[in-house]
């Protein structure tokens, strides 16, 4: 209602506008127009001049009246409007802290499965160091088993060979005890007896 008031006396006023008159009418104007398009403030600054100069101009008081009623309003929608945007920036930030938690919860379980991995990549190498260590140990053992055998096999032989004067020196001995050994039992029995069958 009020806006359409203010229109109508905007229209009604505004030839004597266009004529470059200054006079309370005007002010009155020009400060209407710039409330209807949003410019509260060059509304306020209009309309407060025009009281400057038009104290006691009743279109200009009103209107000073109407701006006073829409500031508490208007403050309390920028009051609204400033709680809305600290709840926005609120709940923001508390979705950036939950996302920051989770982020941070992320980084420790990948941190912590690193480490396990690293654990398990340490004791696998442990483990193969030591299989290649024992598998050296027998290895040397093996190889030191193989060197005894063959010390043992070159003494057993270097014992079994002989120089050709040991050769001569034992086919000598052999030639002196080479006598026909003839057997001479020293129990002779009876002849036998014929029919009989010898008792062995």
């Amino acid at each position: 209602m009020v806006w359409r008031l203010l229109l109508i006396l905007n229209l009604l006023i505004a030839p004597a506008w266009a004529f470059g008159q200054t006079n309370a009418d005007d002010y009155f104007h020009k400060g209407v127009q710039y409330y209807i398009f949003g410019e509260k403030t060059n509304a306020v600054r209009e309309i407060y001049t025009g009281l400057k100069t038009y104290p006691t101009d009743q279109k200009l008081n009103a209107a000073a009246k109407l701006l006073q009623k829409k500031e508490p309003e208007d403050k309390n929608n920028s009051k609204s409007s400033q709680q809305n945007q600290k709840h926005k920036q609120d709940q923001k930030d508390q979705k950036d802290q939950k996302d920051q938690k989770q982020q941070q919860k992320q980084d420790q379980k990948s941190d912590e499965q690193k480490k396990e991995e690293e654990k398990a990549r340490q004791e696998q190498a442990k483990k193969d160091k030591e299989k290649k260590e024992q598998e050296a140990k027998q290895a040397s053992e093996a190889a030191q088993k193989d060197q005894q055998n063959e010390n043992a096999e070159q003494t057993a032989a270097a014992e079994l060979h002989m120089s050709p004067q040991e050769a001569r020196n034992l086919l000598d001995s052999l030639k002196d005890d080479s006598k026909v050994l003839l057997f001479s039992p020293t129990n002779q029995p009876g002849k036998a007896q014929r029919g009989r069958f010898k008792d062995w």
